[in-house]
């Protein structure tokens, strides 16, 4: 670009910021200047004839018609399997991710909370984390829960151990 065509850019630009800036301080000026518009305004009567309006209003309404228990049409829906298999169980403990020296991890009760080593949640207690993986005691029994297979160490349990306290 030629530095004539900058120079009137430039010149451009500098005149349309003058002309944004003129604008603000006018508006501006009117603000500090202007009277309050709703001085004037009787909120008391205006609050007890919406009060009136409202009664009349709800008076002229028509009442609905009554219809069915709401929680009624939503059980035969939830127990129809439309929206896939109903769970009876309460799902396994889960690994959901690793925080530093925390693992965050789900109850089978659907607690879900950052808990470090030897904490426990929802009958679960973390006994060991891994690089991608943690060891849990869960009602008696030791198991190895992990995000993701492949890469990421070896396994926490001790072979023999699984299973045991």
């Amino acid at each position: 670009m030629s530095e004539a065509r900058k120079a009137k850019l430039t010149m451009v630009f500098k005149a349309v910021s003058l002309g944004l800036a003129a604008l603000v301080g006018l508006q501006a000026y009117r603000l500090a200047t202007e009277e309050d518009p709703l001085k004037d305004l009787d909120l008391g009567a205006l609050a007890a004839g919406a009060r009136g309006q409202a009664k009349d209003v709800l008076a002229e309404t028509p009442q609905p018609a009554a219809r069915p228990e709401l929680p009624e049409r939503q059980g035969g829906v939830a127990t129809s399997g439309v929206l896939g298999p109903v769970p009876t169980a309460p799902p396994p403990p889960a690994l959901l991710g690793l925080a530093g020296k925390y693992a965050i991890l789900r109850a089978p009760d659907g607690q879900t909370d950052l808990v470090a080593e030897g904490g426990q949640i929802g009958g679960v207690k973390l006994i060991q984390i891994g690089v991608n993986r943690v060891l849990i005691e869960h009602q008696g029994k030791v198991e190895e829960l992990s995000i993701f297979s492949g890469l990421g160490g070896a396994p926490l349990a001790m072979p023999g151990k699984e299973g045991s306290k």
